[in-house]
């Protein structure tokens, strides 16, 4: 069984037609460009300055280790309440209520509204 392995090289300018020779001799196929640029940013709210590279995906959170992401049992407990609401064909601000009674609050700590949170966790009230 064969199994896909990837690299990455960082470069200043294109390759050359030699590099790129080299890489294919030695089993490679070029599978994507990426661009990047620097732009001007505005400020963001403490909580976003806080935070480095993509958001956690609600549900998850970062393991022990620190290298990979495991299941969030508290977001998971909201996950599986909406499942089951969306399935009732309640509406959002049934489903947000439904969370806020149940002493769920979002990552920011505040309570659930229809439109949302956009950085949402589940934490029970104290």
């Amino acid at each position: 069984m064969k199994k896909l392995e990837w690299t990455r090289d960082t470069l200043s300018a294109w390759p050359s037609q030699e590099y790129v020779q080299q890489k294919e001799s030695a089993g490679w196929r070029l599978a994507a460009i990426e661009w990047q640029r620097e732009i001007e940013t505005t400020a963001r709210s403490p909580l976003g300055d806080s935070r480095f590279g993509e958001e956690i995906p609600f549900g998850t959170r970062i393991s022990g280790d620190c290298l990979h992401l495991e299941e969030n049992p508290s977001e998971m407990e909201v996950l599986n309440s909406l499942a089951e609401m969306v399935v009732q064909d309640l509406s959002y601000t049934r489903m947000a209520d439904a969370l806020n009674q149940r002493g769920f609050r979002t990552r920011t700590g505040t309570s659930w509204t229809a439109r949302g949170s956009r950085a949402c966790s589940a934490t029970r009230a104290t």
